[in-house]
C-alpha cells in the first residue's frame, strides 16, 4: 500500500490568511472608533471654545 503524504502548506497558507484577515479587521475597527472618538472630541472642544468666544462678543 503506498504511503500517503499529506500537503499541509496550503492549509496552513489558508489559515494564516483567514486569521490574518479577523486581525486587520479587528484593528481596523479599532482605528476607525479611535479616529471617531477624536473627530468627536475636536468639534466639541471647537463648539465649546465658539460658545465661549460669543458669549464674550455678546458682552463687549
Amino acid at each position: 500500500m503506498p504511503e500517503i503524504k499529506l500537503n499541509l502548506r496550503p492549509n496552513r497558507l489558508c489559515l494564516f490568511r483567514y486569521l490574518s484577515a479577523i486581525i486587520l479587521n479587528y484593528l481596523n475597527q479599532f482605528r476607525k472608533r479611535s479616529i471617531i472618538s477624536f473627530h468627536l472630541f475636536d468639534v466639541t472642544i471647537f463648539l465649546i471654545y465658539a460658545i465661549e468666544s460669543s458669549k464674550v462678543d455678546i458682552v463687549c
